[in-house]
């Protein structure tokens, strides 16, 4: 199989698969693409058609969907429990994968977005890479009932941000990225205090939690929340 990546912990068989963006920018712990990041055997699995540029996006064209779909049944191929994704946009093919491979399929931090309502009561916050990209079917195909109240902030306007998670760049300057989170997780406070959790859509945030814990005083639902569901839901 083309583009697999073997990572994590000694091998005792693959418990994770890792379905991976095609992308240049820097993987460090804690983002999906560092095989450190996850507790588990892992394996990576790149599809060379699911770009940033074709992933976040308001829909998915159908040729993208189909090598994801046979990227998933690759991985189930090769053993794997149970499948995340790098990026929280491919909530909309949740349905797709889910019913592609008999394996569980854990698109998208969009899916925690119920448990950090049920668990405060209060407003969700979302973290997202691209507001103007993040469309209520993506909240509808990740089970979210339109009775639990959102407020969303993007990084599409962070300068470090753009740079290197939506324009693909290869290096990144770690103090600027952590500066543009933390002035995206100060405005969704300021304009939302009543919120009672964060859920960062984009997983790349993840290496970034304390960041936005430390902002928000919150509980924050990323990535790593995520895989450690993915990975603690399977033997």
């Amino acid at each position: 199989m083309e583009n697999l990546v073997v990572g994590g912990r000694p091998f005792y068989g693959y418990k994770l698969g890792v379905l991976l963006l095609n992308t240049r920018f820097p993987r460090i712990v804690g983002d999906p693409g560092n095989a450190a990041t996850y507790d588990c055997p892992v394996i990576f699995k790149v599809v060379e058609k699911a770009t940033v540029s074709e992933i976040v996006k308001k829909s998915i064209d159908e040729d993208v969907v189909r090598s994801l779909v046979r990227a998933a049944k690759e991985l189930e191929a090769y053993g794997v429990s149970a499948i995340t994704t790098s990026c929280g946009f491919l909530a909309l093919l949740q349905k797709d994968l889910a019913t592609s491979v008999k394996v569980p399929v854990y698109t998208s931090t969009l899916l925690l977005i119920p448990l950090a309502f049920m668990a405060t009561g209060k407003p969700v916050g979302i973290l997202t890479a691209n507001s103007q990209a993040l469309t209520r079917r993506h909240f509808e195909a990740a089970y979210v009932s339109d009775t639990i109240p959102l407020y969303v902030k993007g990084l599409e306007g962070k300068p470090e941000f753009r740079r290197v998670i939506l324009q693909d760049s290869p290096d990144m300057n770690l103090e600027n990225m952590r500066r543009d989170i933390r002035a995206a997780a100060e405005e969704l406070i300021s304009d939302h205090p009543e919120i009672g959790s964060v859920v960062c859509e984009c997983t790349n945030l993840a290496p970034f939690r304390e960041e936005v814990k430390s902002i928000t005083g919150l509980p924050v639902y990323d990535y790593l929340a995520l895989v450690r569901l993915a990975e603690n839901s399977v033997s």
